[in-house]
C-alpha cells in the first residue's frame, strides 16, 4: 500500500485499505507500506488500524513486531527474532516437530503483519519474514504465506547493521535478491507528510534538508547557534540532566566513566564504585569481544544512584528491553564483604517506564555529540528529529560545513 498526502486525508484512505483488505482472500491480499517522516503521527496510525483489526476480526487477527525491543516495547509489540523464531546468529533454517506445529497454531487466526521501522530490515531479513510466514500459515505459493503485510517507517532513518538495506542497487547472494524483489513488489505506498511533532518551521526545514543530504550554509549557521560555546549559562543549565546522544560506544564510555567519578555524597565525598567484573566459564569467553558476548563488559563499574542503560532484550512486553533506562538504587554485598574488594551478590535497579516505552519520544531536551564525521547513515537525523524546536537540543561537537 503507498499513501501520499496530508495526514487527515490520508487516515481515512488507510482504514478503507486496511478494511477492505480484511476481506481478500487468494492472491489479492495486500502489500502496504505506510512511509512516514518523523513525527507524522505513525504510533496514532498504528493504533487506530489495530483498533480497526480487533473490532473487525479479534484481537489475534494481527501481529504487531520491530526489528529492535526498544521499537517493538514502543509499539506495544514483540520483536521480529522473538515472534518469528529467527536466529541473530547462525543459519536460518525451517522449524520443525513440535516447534512448527505450535508455530502454526500461533499463527492460525492471523491475517495481518505490521512491522514497524522498516528502515532497519535489510533484503536478507525481509525474505527470511517471507520464508518464515509461508511456513506459519502452509502456503508457499503466495509472498508471506498470503499474510496481509503492512510496514510503517521512515526510509531515511537508520539502515540496517549487517544487512544490506533494500534499496541497495547491486545485490550478489539469492536471499538478498529475493528480499529486494519483495520490497519492490508492495502494491501500495502512503506518505504521511504533515509533521505534528515539530511546530518549528525553521527547524522543520533543517530536519528535511539533513535527511535528503542538502544541508545549507544558513541551516549550519543556525545548528552553530547551539553549540554549547554559544550558549548561555542559564541556558546551559537546562540540560543539566537531559538525555546524551553519542555517535559510539567508546564516546559513550568515556563520559559514562568521567560521571562515575565526579559523583558526590551529601558531605562532599566521591561516591564508591562497584567494580564488578564478568564470571567466564572458558578461556575462549575471557578473550571474547563485548559484541561476541551479547554487550556484556569484561568489566562492570556501578554507583548508588549511578543512570544504567540495559544493552539486552530482557522482557520486550515489559519494557526491559536493550535501551531501557534505569537507576541503580542499592548494592548488596554478603556480610563482611565491602566494595570494591568483594563481588556484589545482587544489585538493585528500577526502570520506571518497564512497563511502557523507556523514553519519552517528545524529548524535551537533548545533547548530541555528532562526532567529527557520520558514521553511519541517517544518525544524525534521528538524533536532532528527537526534539520539538531548535532551543531544545545542544551540540557538544564543533560540525564543520563544506563549502565546496
Amino acid at each position: 500500500m503507498s499513501f501520499w498526502g496530508q495526514n487527515p486525508n490520508r487516515l481515512g484512505k488507510i482504514m478503507e485499505l486496511a478494511v477492505k483488505s480484511t476481506g481478500d482472500s487468494g492472491p489479492n491480499r495486500k502489500r502496504a507500506r505506510k512511509d512516514t517522516e518523523r513525527g507524522t503521527g505513525k504510533s496514532l496510525l498504528i493504533s487506530k488500524i489495530t483498533y480497526k483489526l480487533k473490532t473487525l476480526l479479534g484481537s489475534d487477527s494481527f501481529l504487531i513486531l520491530a526489528p529492535t525491543g526498544v521499537a517493538a516495547t514502543n509499539v506495544n509489540g514483540s520483536t521480529i527474532h522473538s515472534k518469528l523464531h529467527i536466529p541473530a546468529k547462525g543459519a536460518f533454517q525451517s522449524l520443525t516437530g513440535e516447534n512448527a506445529r505450535k508455530f502454526e497454531i500461533e499463527f492460525h487466526s492471523v491475517k495481518f503483519l505490521l512491522i514497524d521501522e522498516y528502515s532497519m530490515i535489510g533484503t536478507n531479513m525481509l525474505s527470511k519474514i517471507h520464508h518464515r510466514c509461508q511456513q506459519a500459515k502452509q502456503n508457499y505459493e503466495e509472498d508471506y504465506g498470503g499474510l496481509n503485510l503492512i510496514l510503517f517507517g521512515d526510509i531515511s532513518q537508520l539502515p540496517p547493521t549487517v544487512d544490506p538495506a533494500v534499496y541497495i542497487a547491486v545485490l550478489h547472494q539469492p536471499q538478498e535478491i529475493l528480499g529486494k524483489f519483495l520490497f519492490q513488489n508492495f502494491e501500495e505506498i502512503i506518505e504521511l507528510t504533515q509533521v505534528m511533532r515539530q511546530r518549528d518551521s525553521v527547524f522543520l526545514n533543517i530536519l528535511e534538508n539533513i535527511s535528503y543530504g542538502n544541508v545549507t550554509e544558513s541551516d549550519y549557521n543556525i545548528l552553530k547557534t547551539r553549540f554549547f560555546s554559544n550558549l548561555s549559562k542559564t541556558e546551559r543549565q537546562n540540560f543539566n540532566d537531559c538525555l546524551l546522544l553519542f555517535s559510539t560506544r567508546d564516546q559513550a564510555k568515556l563520559y559514562n566513566t568521567q560521571k562515575l567519578r565526579d559523583m558526590k555524597l551529601s558531605n562532599n565525598e566521591n561516591v564508591p564504585v562497584a567494580v564488578i567484573p564478568a564470571q567466564h566459564n572458558n578461556a575462549q569467553a575471557k578473550q571474547g569481544t563485548d559484541i561476541e558476548a551479547n554487550n556484556l563488559k569484561d568489566i562492570l563499574y556501578l554507583a548508588i544512584g549511578a543512570k544504567i542503560m540495559l544493552t539486552s532484550n530482557l522482557w520486550t512486553e515489559r519494557g526491559l528491553v536493550n535501551g531501557a533506562l534505569g537507576e541503580v538504587i542499592d548494592i548488596l554485598y554478603k556480610e563482611n564483604q565491602t566494595m570494591p574488594e568483594d563481588q556484589p551478590f545482587a544489585v538493585i535497579c528500577t526502570f520506571p517506564n518497564y512497563s511502557g516505552p523507556y523514553i519519552d519520544n517528545n524529548n524535551k531536551s537533548v545533547y548530541v555529540d555528532l562526532g567529527k564525521t557520520e558514521f553511519a547513515i541517517g544518525i544524525t537525523y534521528v538524533a536532532l528529529s528527537r526534539c520539538k524546536c531548535c532551543k531544545d537540543y545542544q551540540l557538544l561537537t564543533f560540525l564543520f560545513y563544506d563549502y565546496n
